[in-house]
C-alpha cells in the first residue's frame, strides 16, 4: 500500500515543543540559571548537557554536580519565568509554519513541559491553532522521555497506532522514547544534534519531502 502524503489519514506527526516547533531551549536555560546563586555553567552547556531531560532530574543533577542548592519553589518559579520570558521573546523556527500548514493531516504536540508552557509557547508563536486540543504533557501520564509512554499516550488519543506515527524530535532522549514506542523518529537541529539511527533534518523545507520518502519506503 502507497499512502498519499497530503490526504492520507493513516499517518499521525507527534511533535516535540522545546528545540523543535520553537527556539526555547536558551530561554530555559537562562530560568533554570537564575535558580541558583552562581551556578558555574553557560546557557550553552546547559542545553547541551540536559536537552530533553524532565525538569526534576535537571535540578537533581545540578545540584548532585555543582553542590547548588535552588531556592526554595524553585520548580514554580521557573515555570513562571519561562512562561513571562516565552510572551516576549520565544520565535518559532524559520519555516516552522509553512511546513505545519502544507502537511494537511493529524498532528499533535507531546511534551515533557506542563501544559499551560505549551499552550503558552503555540500562542506566542502563532501555532496554537494549528495544534488545536491536541496538546500532550508528561505531567499528564506522569512519566519523561525516554519512557515511551508519553507517545503511547499521545497516539492513542490521536486513534492512531504508534507505527503509523512519525515522531519530530530534537533531542537524543525523544528519539530513544520514540524508537521504544515503536514510532519513526525524525531529529531536528544542527550537526551536533545528528544520529545515525533515525533520518536527521536541518530546515523544515526539507521535512515534507523526508516524510513523503520514508513513508514510501515503508509502503513498499
Amino acid at each position: 500500500m502507497r499512502f498519499d502524503l497530503k490526504s492520507s489519514k493513516e499517518i499521525c506527526l507527534i511533535f516535540d515543543l522545546d528545540g523543535t516547533l520553537v527556539d526555547s531551549e536558551s530561554i530555559n536555560a537562562k530560568a533554570l540559571i537564575a535558580l541558583y546563586e552562581k551556578l558555574p555553567i553557560t546557557v550553552e552547556e546547559l542545553v547541551c548537557d540536559y536537552r530533553g531531560w524532565k525538569l526534576a532530574t535537571i535540578v537533581a543533577d545540578i545540584e548532585k554536580r555543582f553542590g547548588a542548592i535552588a531556592r526554595p519553589g524553585a520548580q514554580d518559579r521557573y515555570h513562571a519565568a519561562v512562561e513571562a520570558l516565552f510572551t516576549t521573546d520565544l520565535r518559532a523556527f524559520d519555516g516552522v509554519k509553512t511546513a505545519l500548514q502544507a502537511l494537511t493531516y493529524p498532528k499533535c504536540v507531546a511534551s515533557s513541559a506542563p501544559k499551560s508552557k505549551i499552550e503558552t509557547a503555540l500562542h506566542a508563536v502563532g501555532l496554537l491553532e494549528v495544534f488545536g486540543p491536541h496538546l500532550f504533557s508528561s505531567y499528564e501520564v506522569g512519566h519523561w522521555k525516554p519512557d515511551p509512554r508519553l507517545f503511547l499516550h499521545a497516539a492513542e488519543r490521536m486513534g492512531y497506532a504508534p507505527e503509523n506515527c512519525f515522531v519530530i524530535e530534537d533531542s537524543l532522549v525523544g528519539i530513544q522514547a520514540a524508537e521504544a514506542a515503536g514510532m519513526t523518529p525524525f531529529l531536528f537541529g544542527s550537526a551536533h544534534a545528528y544520529h545515525a539511527s533515525c533520518l536527521n533534518f536541518q530546515n523544515y523545507s526539507d521535512l515534507q519531502s523526508m516524510l513523503e520518502a520514508a513513508i514510501s519506503r515503508r509502503s513498499r
